[in-house]
């Protein structure tokens, strides 16, 4: 019961690390374009 409630608590966590890498790499992708585009104007 516990070690079952621990892997899926670990699961969880390492979805949610993921999941905020990739969205914090998403916006500094878009900054840079936002940022590349002002320079160009």
């Amino acid at each position: 019961m516990i070690m079952g409630f621990v892997s899926s608590l670990e699961r969880l966590s390492r979805l949610v690390l993921y999941n905020s890498i990739s969205y914090n790499l998403g916006l500094l992708y878009s900054l840079n374009m936002l940022s590349a585009l002002c320079l160009a104007l």
